[in-house]
């Protein structure tokens, strides 16, 4: 079995699923470990011996971060789609200003003398 340390891990986690929010645990509590680890790709870095207030502060962010990140996704297609609405409106609009003027030139034309065509 292939071993790794928690850095190696948390770089391979974040290369398969980059939006994982990785929470490392480590002895090393230095800030140099704490560079290294972030450098990896990890979410949070908490230094043995960890206390289950500081992983729960930690994951209740992370779960935070990725509702408010779900939002801002689902809202951005909802703008994209009234985005593409609106525009679709405004090229009919832009139709039927041509189609006014159409007639508005027929009908100048017309008072003129000159018949229709």
């Amino acid at each position: 079995m292939l071993r790794m340390d928690g850095i190696e891990l948390t770089a391979k986690v974040k290369t398969l699923k980059p939006r994982l929010p990785v929470i490392m645990v480590s002895a090393a509590g230095d800030v140099k470990a704490w560079l290294t680890a972030m450098r990896a790709g990890a979410y949070g870095y908490v230094p043995k011996p960890a206390s289950m207030e500081e992983l729960a502060l930690f994951v209740e962010r992370a779960m935070l971060e990725e509702r408010l990140e779900r939002e801002l996704r689902e809202q951005s297609v909802l703008l994209d789609k009234r985005t593409n609405e609106l525009d679709k409106a405004l090229h009919e609009l832009r139709e039927l200003e041509e189609v006014v003027k159409l007639i508005a030139t027929r009908g100048q034309t017309e008072r003129a003398g000159e018949p229709a065509r």
